[in-house]
């Protein structure tokens, strides 16, 4: 059971027990918007680095390479873009997990999503086999 003392609402307690739970409150606010920026920090500068990126791996068959690796260079709103994209295309726990986040991050914030293009890939069997059960052809 709660506590009945802390449910008192705040005009109800003296002004010194105001001051006390609203200098908490700043000291806690504080710290919570250092934290993001620390955060926002360590975001901008992973992002600003130059990353090698391996687009395609090798393919190989029977130990003989038949598909050189593709690598390329991405930084910024590429890299982020890329990895997003990879992560999204899992769609396992990790997907949920990263759109969790998104969604908390931007919980109350006026943040705009936008999908223009959603690629999938149809001649995939597991893609097939999900559009067969729900009665989904090409036309």
């Amino acid at each position: 059971m709660a506590n009945e003392q802390n449910l008192r609402p705040q005009s109800m307690r003296s002004k010194s027990e105001q001051r006390e739970i609203a200098r908490k409150g700043g000291i806690a606010s504080g710290e919570a918007r250092r934290e993001k920026k620390r955060l926002s920090e360590i975001y901008a500068e992973a992002l600003a680095k130059e990353y090698d990126i391996v687009i395609e791996p090798a393919v190989r068959v029977n130990g003989k390479v038949v598909r050189k690796e593709k690598r390329t260079k991405l930084q910024g709103q590429a890299l982020f873009d890329h990895i997003v994209g990879r992560i999204l295309s899992r769609c396992d726990s990790t997907t949920v997990q990263l759109l969790k986040n998104i969604g908390d991050l931007t919980e109350g914030q006026r943040y705009s999503h936008e999908i223009n293009q959603l690629h999938i890939n149809e001649d995939d069997e597991a893609i097939q086999e999900i559009l067969k059960k729900y009665g989904i052809t090409r036309p």
